[in-house]
C-alpha cells in the first residue's frame, strides 16, 4: 500500500513538474510558433510576388510585395520584390527607394546598384548610370554584365580612352568573346577617329578608320560615326598604302 502511494505521489509530482515547465516555456513556444507561421507566410508572399512579376501582373505583384515586406521585416528579397513590383507598376520613385535601401546591405548592394543603373538608363541619365556602373565594377570586377554596361556607357558619353581600358580588361579576363571584343575595339577606333576629325587631324582619323575596318566591316558598325567622318578624312588624307 505504501509503495502504491509513493508511485502515485511520484506520478503527481512528475505531472506537476511538466505543468510548471509548460507554464514557463509556454509564452516562448507560442511566440516561436507565431514567428514560424509569419516566416512561412512571408516566404509564400515572396514566391507569389515573384510569379506575379514574371507574369506581368502588376496589381498582384504590388499586393504581394506589401505583404512580404511586412511579414519578413524588409528582408533583402522583399526589397527586391518591392523594387520590381514598383517598376512593373510604373512607380519609378518607389523602385528607386527600394534599390537605395538595398545599397545599405553588403549582401544586396550589387543588386541595388544594378537596379539603379537600369533606372538611370531608362531616364536617359547616362552620367549617373556610369557612376553607378563604376561602383558595381568595384564590387564585382569579374561580372560580364558590369563590363558590358561600363563599356557601353563610356562609349555613349564619348569617353573613348576609358572605354578602351575597360575593353582591354574585359578581353584579358575573358568577360566577352573574341568576336565581341573585335567589334567593340572597332567601335572605340571609330570614336577616336571622330575625335581626331573634330580636331582637324584627318589623316589620323583615316588611319583609325582603316584599322577599324579590318576588325569589323563598315556595315556592322553602329552609325553615325563612320558615315559622318569617312568622306572628309578620305578627301583630305587619302587612303594609306
Amino acid at each position: 500500500m505504501l509503495i502504491a502511494a509513493l508511485v502515485l505521489l511520484g506520478a503527481i509530482l512528475a505531472a506537476l513538474a511538466r505543468l510548471i515547465v509548460m507554464a514557463l516555456r509556454g509564452p516562448r513556444l507560442f511566440a516561436e510558433l507565431r514567428r514560424r507561421r509569419k516566416r512561412r507566410q512571408g516566404e509564400l508572399s515572396l514566391v507569389r510576388g515573384l510569379v506575379a512579376v514574371a507574369a506581368g501582373d502588376a496589381k498582384d505583384a504590388k499586393r504581394q510585395a506589401i505583404a512580404a515586406e511586412g511579414l519578413t521585416d524588409g528582408s533583402p528579397l522583399a526589397l527586391l520584390l518591392a523594387a520590381q513590383a514598383a517598376q512593373l507598376n510604373g512607380d519609378t520613385a518607389a523602385a528607386e527607394r527600394a534599390y537605395n535601401l538595398m545599397l545599405t546591405d553588403d549582401e544586396t548592394r550589387f543588386l541595388g546598384l544594378r537596379g539603379l543603373i537600369v533606372l538611370a538608363q531608362r531616364q536617359g541619365d547616362s552620367t549617373t548610370a556610369l557612376s553607378l556602373a563604376r561602383e558595381a565594377q568595384a564590387l564585382r570586377p569579374g561580372a560580364p554584365w558590369v563590363a558590358s554596361e561600363l563599356f557601353g556607357l563610356q562609349a555613349a558619353l564619348g569617353e573613348w580612352h576609358a572605354a578602351e581600358e575597360t575593353l582591354v580588361g574585359a578581353v584579358r579576363h575573358k568577360l566577352i568573346d573574341h568576336a565581341q571584343g573585335r567589334h567593340n575595339r572597332a567601335v572605340v577606333l571609330i570614336g577616336r577617329a571622330d575625335e581626331a576629325l573634330a580636331k582637324g587631324d584627318n589623316r589620323e582619323a583615316l588611319g583609325l578608320m582603316e584599322t577599324a575596318h579590318t576588325l569589323a566591316p563598315i556595315s556592322r558598325l553602329p552609325p553615325p560615326a563612320w558615315p559622318a567622318c569617312w568622306p572628309a578624312a578620305a578627301r583630305s588624307g587619302g587612303p594609306r598604302s
